[in-house]
């Protein structure tokens, strides 16, 4: 690349980033947000060594063309100008068949190959939102629409739920009914903000759709009118994750999901509080939401119910009760579920999931969890009013072995410290320990190498 019409720090740059490339491997990470590129040979599916000579040559390629799209500004220009030193680097054969394509300003859809590529190409698109904010939900919107829109072959469309450690809440109740429109998606995975987001998205127009994957921050009382009673016949598999604790979830969500008449697997997350009333169980889901899907054949759950007790009188059930319910629906396999012994007067929490554990999160669990086999399990919050002892992460660390994120609420000091040699903790793949609002002793207990081993932390 001729760097002698560049601004100095262009040319410094450039002259870093060759240095580095002469003694890695294909792999870059420009911590910038939303810009992440990753060329490889197992992408190209072009063996390293081989100088693809011809045009013939490169019909091995996973793609007929490799495009480069940048913003217009000058951060953009870097980009740009990075990866095609690396493809100069690695495969400068490429640059000489029209292989490579440059498009500047990558949201101009006036960009004729940009849109050619759009509207007849793309069938599957992964769409990922970094370090976003609440500041971008305007532009990501329109992003949104833009591929609804402009994507007239789109059949699956992942938007910002690639990783489940950072999420981008998308915001999309602005938008007009009629611009969430399409005739060939078929597969929809998205996050949205609030709940008021899933009505306004399903009162769109996505005519094919038969599979939807939400994942919602927040449900709270609808503050507009908003339909929540239009069947949806087309749907077959719906997943519905939520991470905070709502109310509404008998006058908001079951009505929500039996919208759905003929799918036939659900998948669903949720956080329940109520007051006075008794836990969540195998009988109040059967009668307010499956038996209403007489073609459903596979239900997924995890549901904790958080009871406020105003009124103390009030009986609630015995995990011998919560089990019994479940027991003579065909509906409901293996299940597991336990009632936390060591609540307060005034809460009480009911924790019921199916077996095996299909999530990727386990929030909120105390003391009183009978643990098993949670392989899939990356996200956990351990919370409790009692002390969290060096036993306790021992069957954590075992039952939950592929671990990545611990979250830990709990203010008082452990009772028993008294650790021994042959009782060292591993946790093989934590990446992050949240101790913000957790007693001295955690971090004591983390921390020490003699106690716990992080293979993985940083």
């Amino acid at each position: 690349i001729d760097t002698s019409n560049k601004d100095e720090q262009t040319c410094q740059l450039l002259e870093q980033f060759d240095h580095i490339l002469k003694r890695s491997e294909t792999y870059i990470d420009l911590n910038k947000s939303c810009q992440e590129i990753w060329i490889n040979n197992k992408i190209l599916r072009l063996n390293y060594g081989e100088n693809n000579a011809n045009r013939n040559d490169l019909s091995k390629s996973h793609y007929g063309k490799l495009m480069i799209m940048a913003d217009q500004d000058q951060d953009g220009s870097h980009i740009k100008d990075l990866v095609l030193n690396l493809i100069q680097y690695k495969r400068s054969n490429l640059l000489k068949h029209d292989y490579i394509q440059k498009i500047i300003n990558w949201l101009n859809v006036n960009d004729s190959i940009l849109r050619d590529l759009l509207s007849k190409q793309i069938t599957h698109l992964n769409i990922d939102i970094k370090n976003g904010n609440r500041v971008s939900f305007e532009i990501t919107s329109k992003i949104f629409v833009l591929i609804l829109s402009l994507c007239k072959n789109l059949i699956d469309l992942n938007f910002c739920d690639l990783f489940f450690e950072r999420k981008h809440w998308n915001h999309i109740s602005d938008l007009t009914e009629t611009s969430l429109t399409s005739s060939t998606l078929t597969k929809l995975k998205i996050n949205l903000e609030t709940f008021t987001e899933c009505l306004f998205l399903l009162n769109g127009n996505l005519e094919c759709l038969t599979t939807l994957i939400l994942h919602v921050e927040l449900i709270y009382p609808l503050m507009r009118r908003i339909d929540n009673i239009k069947k949806l016949p087309k749907l077959k598999y719906f997943s519905f994750i939520s991470p905070e604790y709502t109310s509404q979830h008998d006058i908001l969500i079951f009505p929500f999901i039996c919208r759905m008449i003929n799918f036939e697997e659900l998948k669903l997350y949720l956080l329940i509080k109520v007051f006075d009333l008794n836990y969540i169980d195998g009988i109040q889901l059967y009668d307010q939401l499956l038996c209403h899907m007489k073609k459903l054949n596979k239900f997924t759950f995890n549901i904790q119910t958080l009871v406020y007790r105003c009124n103390t009188k009030i009986n609630l059930s015995s995990n011998e009760d919560i089990q019994r319910n479940f027991i003579g629906r065909e509906i409901y396999q293996q299940i597991a579920s336990y009632i936390n012994n060591n609540s307060t007067t005034i809460e009480s929490k009911c924790h019921i999931y199916s077996l095996p554990y299909q999530f990727e999160y386990l929030l909120e669990i105390n003391n009183s969890f009978p643990g098993c086999m949670f392989h899939t399990v990356r996200w956990l919050v351990i919370i409790d009013r009692y002390p969290f002892e060096h036993k306790f992460f021992q069957f954590i660390s075992q039952d939950l072995s592929f671990l990545q994120i611990l979250h830990i609420r709990n203010d008082k000091p452990q009772k028993y410290k008294q650790y021994s040699s042959n009782e060292l903790i591993t946790f093989h793949h934590l990446e992050l320990l949240n101790l913000k609002l957790a007693h001295l002793d955690y971090t004591e207990q983390f921390l020490l190498k003699k106690v716990t081993y992080l293979l993985s932390f940083i």
